[in-house]
C-alpha cells in the first residue's frame, strides 16, 4: 500500500488554509476541501492497518482475499463502530476488547477512546454533511472546525492509529 503520511495531508490541509488566506478560494470551499481531504486520509489509513495486518498474518492467499473482499464491502465511512466492524473481522472480541483498553490507558493518548470515537463521529457527521452539497454563494460557512482544529484532530487519530499498529503487530511480529 502507499505510504500514507499524516504529514502530506497537514501539508494539504495548509496549503488549502493559504489559498482561502489569500483569497483565491471561498473560504466555505477551502474548508469542505480540507475535510474531505482528511476524511479520505482517515479512511485509507484505517484501510491501510487492516490490510497489513492481514498480509502480516494470513498465510492462505485465498483466505486472505476472501477477508479483504468482506473488509472492503462493509460499510464505508470513518466513525469509530465502522471501523471496530472491520477490526472484528480479524480479531477476536477479547483481542478487540485489549486493544479498545490499550487506547484508554496509552501513556501518549491521555484522552482515552470516547474522545478518538467522539473525533471521528464529529468529522464524519461534517464530511457526511458537506460531500453530498455543494457550495452556495454568500452562504454560512460551511464547517464551525478550523483548519487548526482539523489538523489538532488528524494528530490525535494518529496517536491512536499508531496505538493500535503497535497493538496489532505485537502479537503477530515480522515473518
Amino acid at each position: 500500500m502507499a505510504t500514507l503520511n499524516i504529514r502530506t495531508i497537514k501539508s494539504n490541509i495548509d496549503k488549502i488554509e493559504k489559498l482561502d488566506q489569500e483569497r483565491h478560494l471561498e473560504t466555505q470551499l477551502c474548508k469542505k476541501i480540507s475535510i474531505l481531504e482528511c476524511g479520505g486520509w482517515i479512511e485509507e489509513k484505517m484501510n491501510d492497518i487492516i490490510f497489513c495486518y492481514i498480509e502480516k498474518t494470513i498465510k492462505n492467499n485465498i483466505l486472505k482475499e476472501k477477508i479483504k473482499e468482506l473488509t472492503k464491502k462493509r460499510r464505508y465511512g470513518f466513525k469509530y463502530l465502522d471501523f471496530k466492524e472491520k477490526l472484528f473481522l480479524i480479531l477476536s472480541q477479547a483481542e478487540l476488547l485489549r486493544l479498545e483498553q490499550k487506547i484508554d490507558k496509552d501513556k501518549n493518548y491521555k484522552l482515552g477512546l470516547d474522545h478518538f470515537t467522539n473525533i471521528l463521529g464529529s468529522l464524519s457527521k461534517e464530511r457526511d454533511s458537506l460531500a453530498h452539497t455543494y457550495i452556495k454563494k454568500r452562504g454560512p460557512v460551511v464547517s464551525a472546525l478550523s483548519f487548526k482544529n482539523i489538523k489538532d484532530y488528524l494528530d490525535q487519530i494518529n496517536t491512536v492509529f499508531k496505538i493500535i499498529k503497535r497493538f496489532m503487530y505485537f502479537k503477530y511480529p515480522s515473518n
